[in-house]
C-alpha cells in the first residue's frame, strides 16, 4: 500500500490507481447515461479524462468505423507500469493497449 493525498488529506489505497473506486463510477456513471439517451454523437468539456473511456467505448459500439481526434495538453499514454498512480493520465495507453 502507498499514502496518497485526496482533498486535504491522507488515504490509504491498496490499488495501484487512486481513488480507483470514484474512477470507476464515473466511468460506469458515464456508460449508463449514454446507453439510456443513445445519443448520436458526443462532446465533452471538462472532468477526469478517464471518463472519456465510456464515451470512446459507446461511440466504437454505435458505429463501425470511428475514429478519435485527441486534442489536449499532453498524450494521456501512461500504463500502471509507469508507477503514476494517476488514471486520467492512462487514457490513450488504455486505447492503444
Amino acid at each position: 500500500m502507498k499514502r496518497v493525498p485526496k482533498l486535504g488529506h491522507e488515504k490509504w489505497e491498496a490499488v495501484r490507481i487512486y481513488a480507483e473506486d470514484e474512477v470507476l463510477a464515473g466511468i460506469q456513471n458515464a456508460q449508463r447515461k449514454l446507453t439510456a439517451e443513445n445519443p448520436d454523437r458526443v462532446v465533452t468539456v471538462g472532468g477526469n479524462c478517464m471518463v472519456s473511456l465510456a464515451l470512446f467505448d459507446y461511440l466504437h459500439g454505435k458505429y463501425e468505423n470511428v475514429g478519435i481526434v485527441w486534442i489536449y495538453a499532453h498524450p494521456d499514454v501512461s500504463t500502471l507500469n509507469d508507477g503514476y498512480p494517476n488514471a486520467h493520465a492512462m487514457v490513450l495507453g488504455n486505447l492503444l493497449g
